[in-house]
């Protein structure tokens, strides 16, 4: 099955299973956002280019996403201190692709939140291996009662290559504080009422926790998906952030009062002040 079908099918899945959440039910109670796991075409390539700019712990396992998927060589990265997020850099397999692989919301009741999925009709992937499902767009989610970072099973861990041990990070790092997800129109009252807030009109930002997951509506020509991602260094000055970047032979785009670059496998990045 080629990597295009499979992702329409999660599209048509995600159409399928979720219906427009009623107004009177019960919200869903959402803490966080932790973590973001990210397909990229070379999990080494990718642990370099994030480390080397922003350190932070990592961690490197053969892991998967659902017990029965294949293994794949990932590197857990942790942005800044908790309770911010931290990214899973996950080596694509065979006939896939680059992109979102999904992300977690950290919810405490895990049989509440359970309950309120089935009064809206949104139907469980793999029911018996956590609560996953999609959105309105077909973007995969999964709600777990906390972060699992520090949990890792030592059997899976793989030693951390001596070329990251070695690197300096080129800013000091203090959180990933938002994350843009492409969308359909709809999806943004899907997610106001999957929190419980009324939104204003064109409001498109939510907060879970420290994190602010904001939806980007995407054009004909993309997929729901990742967007950007937000990270709040300390002593932020653009114009040196700009010149460190340029020295690392990275290219950057928009005014010279923003930070504005992309990671090997083409997703947008934004530093900002912490």
């Amino acid at each position: 099955m080629t990597l295009w079908t499979r992702r329409e099918l999660g599209f048509l899945a995600g159409l399928a299973a979720v219906r427009t959440l009623r107004g009177d039910e019960p919200a869903l109670s959402v803490s966080g956002v932790d973590p973001l796991k990210v397909r990229v075409a070379s999990a080494g390539a990718s642990a370099m280019f994030y480390y080397g700019l922003f350190g932070g712990d990592i961690v490197p396992l053969s892991n998967s996403t659902f017990p029965d998927s294949p293994q794949a060589d990932e590197f857990f990265l942790k942005i800044g201190a908790p309770p911010f997020p931290y990214l899973i850099l996950s080596r694509i397999g065979s006939g896939e692709s680059t992109g979102l692989d999904h992300f977690s919301l950290l919810a405490g009741d895990l049989l509440a939140a359970r309950s309120t999925l089935a009064r809206n009709g949104i139907s469980l992937i793999n029911p018996g291996q956590g609560l996953w499902f999609r959105d309105n767009g077909g973007t995969l989610i999964e709600l777990m009662t906390g972060s699992t970072w520090g949990l890792q099973a030592q059997s899976m861990r793989l030693p951390v290559p001596s070329n990251l041990r070695s690197l300096r990070p080129a800013f000091e790092t203090a959180a990933l504080t938002r994350i843009h997800l492409r969308a359909l129109e709809s999806s943004a009252s899907f997610y106001g009422q999957l929190f419980g807030r009324k939104k204003a009109a064109g409001d498109r930002s939510f907060t879970c926790g420290a994190t602010v997951l904001r939806l980007s509506p995407a054009t004909e020509a993309q997929t729901p998906g990742l967007d950007r991602l937000v990270i709040a260094v300390r002593n932020f000055k653009p114009h040196q952030a700009r010149r460190i970047l340029q020295q690392r032979g990275i290219q950057l785009s928009g005014s010279r009062h923003e930070v504005l670059f992309r990671d090997p496998d083409g997703n947008e990045l934004e530093l900002v002040a912490a």
